[in-house]
Formats: structure tokens, C-alpha cells, sequence
């Protein structure tokens, strides 16, 4: 996938992303918006996308939607909240065939704009409220999805280590704010947010297709044109350097597996071609079977069920998870750092550092085997003047050098050390 997107503004904070890609048969057009990570406003942004893809004046309930979307060969209306960064997205996608696909030769592609239009700017609102039963529902469910995510221990324990890495950063607020934060809210808040975010987000309309169609992007024009906007500016991400001394989190639950998460701290964040570096590192380190920890901390030693490295590339840290025996969690984190000097005094083979490359040249390469990956791929990069295709991303990788990765491990510092154990009664 080698085709350069193509990027146009629609209106004052709102840019139009065309991504062409000639491996499908369907169309793909999204709506992100993005706006400051805060306290005060993250648990009402979180719920907006959700109300506005359930219900809208033209679409007043969730089965004349799915009748809609019949009507349009069966296409697929989804929405999400997502943290980026210091930067929360809310998002707005549907997906339908391409036009020359239809049998009655219509603007397929185009309506599923108007539709996702009337979606977002004509929501079903009276007297400055959201719907109050919509509302409910909705907020039900994102409560649910707050204890849903409390529920899966492998995923709070990494929250739990970024939360404490990124103490004072806007990135420590999750994602959906919080529990109590989507309880305290009305139908009233829910329009203000939408106002509000219609008004200041930054804004992405990504469409990807085998040809470019300007009458999407007008149609989106139109629509902005109805709004007064006054974006706010989206700033670098605030990175803060190691903690001079490690953070030390444990709590204790009802379980019966340990959850051990280290974070480290790196100098490399941002723009691809200063994370690349690190990406391959954590590969080697803790990425597949191959790598350092799996081969040797879960394998050869057994101390663990997993061990596994990720990256988060905008804000530039590394985390080290692991499920582990209570009696074996000291060990686990002893080994992890000795595998991490091996890396910072060059131990490994050259085979190593090649699987690993191979591994993520062929990880770039799959990208194009789906739409919404790909739209992910530059979403994630909508701020970068001449973002990297994957392509160019999988050479980039193949550069990195036995150097490379040893100047890399030797810049991450241990910030955060996060222990999930067992309640006393359940040791008993």
C-alpha cells in the first residue's frame, strides 16, 4: 500500500482525508473528533458519540436506523471513544459498497454521508435535551463499559501503572472519565457537550475508497458551514521525564492470577521517525515468541503465563505486563530488568533483532488487508505534514540497527512499578 493520502480543508478546524486503496469493494467514511483530554468534560464527550449513532430527528430509533442502513446494501454505522495522546476522540464511521457496486446505479456512498450528516447535526434534542430515554440507555451502557474494564484485570492492571506513569498529565484520565462523572450527568449536559464539541473539536472526515468523490467532502462542507466554529488548538503531547524515584502501586482484589506492570520512560516520542527506534525495541524485548521476555521469563524460566512490551508512541513509554504466581512476582520483576541490561549492553543475537524486524514489516504490510485499520493508521497521524505510508514505515523499520537499539534501552528509565495481589481472604 504505497498511495500517498490526500488532505483538504472543509471548513475553519475541519480537514478532509482522502485515502485511496483499490483492495475493496466498500467504501469507508469517518468523523472524528478531537478535543483536550480534561476532567470536567471527558465523561460527557465520552457518551456523545453513542447517543448521536443511536438516535437521531430524521432516525428518532435504533430500528429505523437498521432499516436505513438495509436500505443502503447492508452498510455498517460504528462509533467509538478513544484516547490519544492527550487527546480524546470520539469517532463516527459508516461503510457501504462503492457505487459501481449497486444495482440501481445510486449514490450509495453519498447518502451514507447525508445519513451520518443527520446523525451529527441534527440530533434528536427538545428544548435544549438530549432524548431522555436515549440518554439513559446510553449512559447505562457506558457505565457498563467502565465495570466492564475494571472487570478485565490484565487491562486496569496497565491502566492502573499508566495512570500513576502519567500522574499529572491529561492523559491519566480514562478514556470514558469516570463512573461517577457519567452518573452525575443529564440530558441537558450531554447538548451542551455536543455544542461545545461541534464548535472547538478539531476535526477529521477520512474517506477511503478506490477513487476520490469531492461531492463527500462538499457535503460536509455544507454542513460545517451551519456551525460557528472556534477550534481549539491541539498542543504537542506534555511528556514528563522519569520520577527521580519509582512509583510503587499495589492493590489487592479478588483474584487468583498476580498482575505485575512496569513503566518505563523513554526520550523517543511523537513523530514516527523519532518512535520507529522504540517500536523495534519493544518488538524484540516483549513483543513475539522470539522476543527476550517470552523466550526467556515465560518460557525458559516459567514465571509467568505472560510477558509481553507495548509502546505508546505519542507519549513515548513502554510498558512491560505480566500475569504471574503471587510467589512469583518479585522473581518475574528481577528478571524483566536483567533482560532489559541484556538489551542495554548489546546481549542478543543479530537473528533476533532480524525476526523481529520481519515481524513488523509484515505487521505494516497487513495493515491494507482492512479499512478500518488503515483509516486507524492515519487517523492516528492526521497531524503529521507527510505522514509515512506503511510501507515507507516498514522501511524505516528494516533501518533500525544493532546500535540503534542499544542507544534506545539505554534512554528508558523505570518510572512506575504497579502490583495487582490477592485479598487476604482469598490466600486463605
Amino acid at each position: 500500500m504505497t498511495e500517498k493520502i490526500v488532505k483538504n480543508e472543509i471548513a475553519l478546524g475541519v480537514v478532509g482525508v482522502y485515502i485511496p486503496t483499490t483492495r475493496f469493494k466498500t467504501a469507508r467514511l469517518s468523523v472524528e473528533f478531537e478535543l483536550p483530554l480534561a476532567e470536567e468534560t471527558a465523561s460527557a464527550n465520552a457518551l456523545l458519540p453513542f447517543l448521536l449513532t443511536g438516535c437521531s430527528k430524521e432516525y428518532p430509533t435504533s430500528l429505523i436506523i437498521s432499516r436505513r442502513l438495509d436500505n443502503l446494501y447492508g452498510a455498517n454505522l460504528e462509533c467509538s471513544c478513544e484516547k490519544r495522546g492527550d487527546s480524546q476522540v470520539l469517532k463516527m464511521s459508516i461503510t457501504s459498497i462503492e457505487n459501481k457496486y449497486s444495482l440501481d446505479d445510486r449514490d450509495i456512498v453519498g447518502e451514507c454521508a447525508d445519513m451520518l450528516i443527520s446523525l451529527i447535526f441534527n440530533p434528536l434534542v427538545e428544548n435544549d435535551r438530549f432524548d431522555e430515554k436515549s440518554f439513559q440507555k446510553e449512559r447505562r451502557l457506558m457505565v457498563e463499559k467502565i465495570d466492564g474494564e475494571i472487570n478485565n484485570k490484565r487491562n486496569y492492571a496497565l491502566y492502573r501503572c499508566e495512570s500513576e506513569l502519567l500522574k499529572g498529565e491529561p492523559a491519566s484520565i480514562a478514556r470514558y472519565g469516570s463512573r461517577e462523572g457519567q452518573l452525575a450527568l443529564t440530558s441537558a449536559d450531554i447538548f451542551t457537550a455536543w455544542k461545545r464539541v461541534l464548535s472547538t473539536a478539531f476535526i477529521r472526515v477520512g474517506y477511503l475508497a478506490a477513487e476520490p468523490d469531492e461531492s463527500v467532502f462538499d457535503r460536509f462542507k455544507s454542513a460545517f458551514a451551519t456551525i460557528e466554529r472556534q477550534p481549539e488548538p491541539i498542543v504537542p503531547p506534555v511528556v514528563s521525564p522519569a520520577k527521580a524515584i519509582v512509583s510503587e502501586i499495589e492493590d489487592r482484589m479478588a483474584v487468583n492470577q498476580g498482575k505485575l506492570v512496569l513503566g518505563f520512560r523513554s526520550s523517543s516520542y511523537g513523530d514516527d521517525r523519532d518512535t520507529y527506534r522504540l517500536m523495534v525495541l519493544s518488538d524484540l524485548f516483549g513483543g513475539g515468541p522470539y522476543s527476550l521476555l517470552f523466550d526467556n521469563v515465560r518460557e525458559k524460566m516459567s514465571l509467568c503465563y505472560y510477558c509481553a512490551s507495548r509502546t505508546n508512541r505519542r507519549k513515548g513509554f513502554l510498558t512491560v505486563d505480566s500475569g504471574v504466581e503471587f510467589a512469583n512476582m518479585d522473581k518475574t520483576y528481577d528478571e524483566i530488568l536483567n533482560q532489559l541490561n541484556r538489551l542495554k549492553n548489546g546481549d542478543f543475537d543479530d537473528s533476533l533483532l532480524d525476526a523481529s524486524k520481519k515481524s513488523l514489516c509484515e505487521s505494516f504490510r497487513a495493515l491494507g488487508d482492512s479499512q478500518s485499520v488503515i483509516d486507524r493508521y492515519y487517523a492516528d497521524r492526521v497531524h503529521s505534514d507527510n505522514p509515512p505510508t506503511p510501507d515507507e514505515m516498514g522501511e524505516l523499520v528494516r533501518s533500525v540497527t544493532r546500535d540503534d537499539i542499544i542507544h534506545v534501552a539505554n534512554s528508558l528509565k523505570l518510572d512506575t512499578v504497579y502490583r495487582l495481589k490477592a485479598t487476604e481472604e482469598m490466600k486463605k
